[in-house]
């Protein structure tokens, strides 16, 4: 959990960024976030780093950070 006003950083490899988890992701990540800033590394394998900053006013931190990719379990 993340305390109100945090900034979040996270990685992912670049050959995954296609795949509609990754997808959903970035996606999570621009709603929740005013500036997300993805810069690649030169690791072997390649990697992109998003740095986020500045939480939005309509996020909400009360609720799972689950992308949308992913779709809720029936049941």
């Amino acid at each position: 959990m993340l305390a109100p006003g945090a900034g979040f950083a996270t990685f992912a490899y670049l050959q995954a960024l296609p795949l509609a988890g990754a997808r959903g992701l970035r996606r999570l990540l621009h709603g929740m976030f005013d500036e997300v800033i993805a810069s690649a590394s030169r690791n072997l394998p390649p990697a992109l780093t998003y740095t986020c900053r500045r939480p939005t006013v309509r996020s909400t931190w009360d609720t799972p950070c689950v992308p949308t990719a992913y779709p809720a379990p029936r049941g």
